[in-house]
């Protein structure tokens, strides 16, 4: 049973777990909790879980969770949410690009502690997906982590060297894109 604003679904619309209208109807109603949110987000319908990735109402440790989603459409739902951290977008780009990777060892404590993140398991836990879907180009995945205004500048320098033209004019416009990088972009950006 799922709590919302008013009430459980079953109390709502007298339906249980199974029904899976009532599921998406709560994913997207903007009183559902956080707490609701995070239970929605373990459904096997995909369709929930794109709707949990999108809801204003999600943790930052629920979108954690759902950057390794299998669904590709719930991973770019959570390269557009606002709460999603520096740390998960950064893996998120590096994933989802198409231009060579840094090798990020799960062993290597020297190169982990150089990561500017509290949470370095969870970090390592985003890796574990990576074989999954590597290979894919994603570039609005990376597209949506290179205007996410929390994407941190170490990766805004990678996504600069984008082979997607419409990722590189997305670093140029993230006011978070050191200078230096933004002055290497063609056409560099204007800024105010």
């Amino acid at each position: 049973m799922y709590e919302t604003a008013c009430g459980t679904v079953s109390q709502v619309e007298n339906v249980d777990k199974n029904n899976h209208h009532a599921l998406l109807q709560t994913s997207t109603d903007p009183r559902t909790a956080a707490q609701t949110l995070t239970e929605l987000a373990k459904e096997k319908n995909y369709l929930i879980r794109i709707n949990v990735a999108a809801h204003p109402n999600t943790s930052a440790e629920v979108l954690r969770l759902l950057a390794n989603d299998k669904d590709y459409t719930v991973r770019k739902q959570v390269a557009k949410h606002p709460a999603t951290s520096g740390d998960v977008l950064h893996f998120m780009a590096v994933d989802a690009s198409n231009v060579a990777k840094p090798v990020l060892d799960p062993t290597d404590n020297y190169r982990w502690s150089k990561l500017p993140s509290d949470n370095l398991e969870a970090i390592k836990d985003v890796l574990e997906i990576i074989h999954e879907w590597r290979s894919e180009d994603r570039a609005d995945i990376r597209l949506s982590v290179a205007v996410h205004t929390g994407t941190l500048a170490e990766t805004l320098e990678f996504l600069a060297m984008d082979s997607d033209e419409s990722v590189r004019r997305a670093v140029a416009s993230n006011p978070n894109t050191p200078l230096e990088v933004a002055l290497l972009l063609d056409p560099p950006p204007t800024r105010d």
